[in-house]
């Protein structure tokens, strides 16, 4: 079945990667548990607005300060890099969908975040929702493989972050018009690593990107590169989208130093 296949996957993965590999994988996963951090205006930006729905789409970090989630804060940076990125004005009202790429495992850290903003809408309905779509990343480079072993593990790569279903809900929720307009806002802890593998995503698959496109605008956003595993994820996602979507895309090999 498709949780069997996508187990084997993951194995056939995991025994391609080097034992240095191995490594720096569990240094990503213990300092994302020990590093925590808060909002920063400066990682929030505007990805894409749809003008049929009259909704928007926002990356960025955790919104949080002090350990309160930060609605007005989040609302005003919102406003404010529309703005200036886009010389456009948000709506007056308008509803939030707070989506996170937060997990629960417990090595990973993110459980008291996830909760807080489960807490917070769960008492300002008024305010919005909150959604989670957790991110891993991938832990082996696609184009590492031999490309008939890259074939058969395209579909059955993605059964635990699930980025191609993940994404089509996305883009029909950001098209679907509202009562209110809909200021969506993705996120995970430093809104880069993984924050970077969704929007890298989308922008090779709605904004008509290259993978170095895809690649540098998730560096200028976030301020670094993200990690090795959002890489490989994006660049997976790249073959996803030419090998089993058809889409006419010329690379899917991140250039050497970007």
């Amino acid at each position: 079945n498709a949780e069997y296949m996508g187990v084997v996957s993951l194995c056939v993965l995991l025994a391609k990667m080097s034992t240095v590999l191995r490594g720096l994988l569990c240094v990503v996963l213990l300092g994302a548990a020990a590093a925590k951090v808060e909002f920063d205006i400066n990682r929030l930006h505007l990805v894409d607005s749809d003008s049929s729905s009259g909704n928007f789409f926002f990356r960025g970090n955790i919104p949080k300060l002090n350990g309160a989630f930060i609605y007005d804060q989040l609302v005003a940076g919102m406003r404010q890099v529309a703005k200036t990125e886009a010389n456009v004005d948000l709506p007056a009202d308008f509803r939030i969908v707070d989506i996170s790429f937060l997990n629960e495992l417990p090595i990973i850290g993110d459980t008291d975040d996830i909760h807080l903003e489960d807490n917070y809408f769960a008492e300002h309905a008024d305010h919005g929702e909150f959604l989670r779509m957790p991110l891993f990343g991938l832990p082996a480079n696609p184009n590492s493989l031999p490309g008939s072993l890259r074939t058969t593990l395209l579909r059955s790569v993605w059964a635990v972050d699930r980025l191609p279903e993940k994404l089509r809900h996305f883009k029909s929720m950001l098209a679907q018009k509202n009562a209110k307009s809909t200021v969506f806002y993705v996120h995970c802890e430093y809104g880069c690593d993984r924050t970077g593998e969704f929007s890298g995503a989308y922008a090779l698959q709605y904004l008509n990107k290259s993978i170095d496109e895809a690649w540098t605008t998730n560096v200028q956003k976030c301020g670094r590169a993200p990690n090795f595993l959002s890489r490989n994820a994006l660049e997976w996602y790249c073959f996803y989208l030419k090998e089993v979507n058809g889409m006419p895309i010329p690379s899917c090999k991140i250039s050497a130093g970007l």
